[in-house]
């Protein structure tokens, strides 16, 4: 079963640098699936982290972020009865994993909105987000919005090329900076313990 996370994200104001940081090293691409039905609309999302470095950047009272190389997460729609035309799309972005100081509390996938990209099946080249206001970033869109409310349609949210464009008077400059900027953690997490075997966390 997929563990909840809170939405709410994370400034880097909130953390400090690591003063002498360590790497966890993911040897295999880690792999795991969220599937969503509500009311007759099923979707189901693939979620991958890259294999490679992932190298201790900042922490705050609770624990250590653990920062991916580049774009060390992607997510692609696997299934979906809903807007058949969304099947295949996959989001990239910048990720990480954060490693608490208790182990009593749960490890945790966490994501970055600035710099993410969204290829569509079909179309040439992938959709960078460029981390500035005024613009409404649409892969935080289709990740919060669905991630909250998984029945509901991601066209629905302007997930579609063009639609996010129409939201972007209704989210304060703030607001978007943050979503862009700070730490996010995933709503819904892979399990703690295939994900802290693939870490190699205790």
């Amino acid at each position: 079963m997929l563990t909840l996370s809170g939405c709410a994200g994370v400034p880097a104001s909130a953390t400090v640098a690591v003063a002498n940081p360590t790497t966890m090293v993911l040897a295999t691409p880690y792999t795991w699936s969220e599937a969503h039905s509500t009311f007759g609309r099923k979707v189901t999302f693939e979620y991958t982290m890259v294999a490679g470095n992932y190298t201790g950047a900042r922490e705050d009272s609770g624990g250590t972020f653990y920062e991916g190389e580049a774009n060390c997460l992607s997510k692609k729609v696997i299934y979906t009865n809903i807007d058949a035309f969304l099947l295949d799309t996959v989001w990239t972005q910048r990720c990480g994993v954060y490693v608490p100081r208790s182990a009593d509390h749960g490890v945790k996938v966490y994501y970055y909105n600035a710099g993410s990209t969204a290829q569509f099946p079909g179309q040439p080249g992938s959709a960078t987000q460029a981390p500035r206001a005024p613009e409404v970033n649409t892969v935080a869109i289709a990740e919060n919005v669905v991630g909250a409310n998984p029945g509901v349609s991601p066209m629905q949210f302007g997930v579609a090329a063009g639609l996010g464009a129409g939201l972007g008077g209704m989210i304060q400059d703030a607001q978007q900076k943050a979503l862009l900027n700070n730490a996010q953690f995933l709503f819904y997490q892979p399990e703690q313990p295939a994900l802290r075997s693939a870490f190699g966390i205790r």
